[in-house]
């Protein structure tokens, strides 16, 4: 269920990709649901290991890739606003 983009932001110093594991049974109703460190101090590590730094490097190279700069960033979420 991954996006078709290369803009994935992950951590692979931690655990990662059991939302995509064929292997794990998604439990909709466990809104805490960690399959593989469950309980323990690594639950969610996939995303807690996530980084600021990672994130705006992401969006960096989504808007170079875009062709885009900042101000035109401002103009279409101005445009969105009104």
């Amino acid at each position: 269920c991954e996006f078709k983009t290369p803009y994935r932001v992950i951590n692979t110093h931690g655990c990662f990709g059991c939302w995509d594991d064929v292997n794990e049974n998604f439990d909709h109703k466990d809104y805490f649901w960690c399959p593989r460190h469950k309980g323990t101090d690594r639950q969610f590590e996939c995303t807690r290991l996530i980084t600021g730094q990672q994130v705006i490097g992401h969006i960096k190279r989504l808007m170079n890739d875009r062709g885009l700069s900042g101000k035109e960033v401002k103009k279409e979420a101005n445009k969105e606003g009104q």
